[in-house]
């Protein structure tokens, strides 16, 4: 049995097949027990004719709530060539027209070159920045944090990551490689992409999950809290706990992402932990809003 739901522009028949016509304005129709070659058929009208499909797996119920703590790089050997690579190319100024002009202007950035800022903004760079935190929830269930410490290292809380979905995937019956799982956060190119990018450093065992890192917001693998709100480019005014104090809901409190580093130096790690795991409470505080599901 195959559950096909068609948004028609103009398809009235398809041989093979069995319709039942909606009710609706859109022409929804029901197409059931279809053959394979007439489903291979209807692909290719579909991509020629349908404005939308949706092909109906199962029912999308599997979500995936998730909030991540990163720190800027504290490898020491990525860190001498950043800096290396960062010396290296400075340039003169591109309106220098003399000799004399370029070796001032190399001359004037050399001495403004300040390498404790370059290292502090990697930590916005999952090539050289690292997880510390990890918070996520599956649908309304508990929300959990894994946490870096002085015994628990990256690899580990990413590797326990993605064991702890697969073992989601059992439990409501389908294998990890095929389950559906819309992905959840407040900024996802940041989450998403650090979780991938760190992944592939670190040669973690995904169990063949599908990453949304690159998915568009608003699919059925990635909702964006952030893109939803404030559209894409993303324009001001649309931080996490901006949005709980316009939709009535309790905030961030007194820490907030840039006092993390300081919370990992002092080695306060159920401080980030707490802090993190209250930002996936709010994260799914406002998808169900914006989605009006609460």
């Amino acid at each position: 049995m195959f559950l096909v739901l068609l948004e028609l522009a103009g398809i009235r028949e398809l041989k093979n097949g069995t319709l039942q016509y909606g009710a609706t304005e859109n022409k929804k129709v029901l197409v059931t027990s279809l053959k394979k070659k007439t489903l291979l058929r209807l692909e290719r009208m579909l991509k020629k004719k349908l404005a939308t499909t949706t092909i109906m797996e199962h029912k999308m119920d599997n979500i995936l709530y998730i909030d991540v703590e990163t720190i800027k790089c504290i490898n020491q050997e990525i860190i001498d060539r950043i800096i290396s690579n960062a010396k290296d190319n400075i340039k003169p100024s591109a309106n220098c027209k003399s000799e004399e002009a370029r070796e001032k202007s190399l001359e004037k950035q050399r001495k403004e070159f300040n390498a404790e800022d370059i290292i502090e903004k990697t930590v916005f760079n999952p090539s050289y920045g690292e997880l510390i935190t990890i918070g996520y929830a599956f649908n309304d269930g508990n929300v959990n944090a894994l946490q870096r410490d002085g015994y628990v290292d990256e690899r580990s809380i990413l590797q326990t990551f993605f064991d702890n979905i697969a073992a989601y995937a059992d439990t409501v019956n389908i294998p990890v490689k095929l389950i559906t799982i819309r992905w959840v956060a407040h900024n996802k190119s940041f989450d998403f992409g650090y979780i991938y990018k760190r992944a592939v450093i670190l040669n973690i065992n995904t169990h063949g999950l599908r990453i949304p890192f690159n998915d568009r917001h608003g699919t059925k693998y990635a909702y964006c809290t952030l893109e939803a709100w404030s559209g894409f480019p993303v324009k001001p005014g649309g931080s996490l706990d901006e949005l709980c104090f316009l939709l009535g809901f309790e905030g961030k409190g007194d820490m907030d992402g840039s006092k993390v580093w300081d919370s990992w130096a002092a080695k306060e790690y159920d401080k980030i932990s707490k802090y993190c795991k209250q930002d996936v409470e709010m994260l799914r505080k406002i998808y169900k809003r914006q989605l009006f599901l609460d």
